[in-house]
């Protein structure tokens, strides 16, 4: 006798659950997704590299 499947889960796929690279069974609710926090750091860490490009070749220790 075969007994059904209690791990079965319906997959339920939507516009946003796509987007966002999750879906409807995951709870998800109040987490940020870790490739939009890398992508912002990221970002961010150039931005602070530039900053110190830009110092190196103007103000006190662009050596004019």
């Amino acid at each position: 006798m075969t007994q059904p499947n209690p791990n079965k889960q319906s997959v339920e796929l939507n516009r946003t659950s796509l987007y966002w690279g999750v879906n409807s069974m995951a709870n998800t609710t109040g987490r940020v997704p870790l490739w939009l926090i890398g992508t912002v750091a990221g970002i961010l860490v150039i931005g602070l590299v530039g900053i110190f490009f830009y110092g190196s070749y103007s103000g006190l220790g662009s050596s004019l």
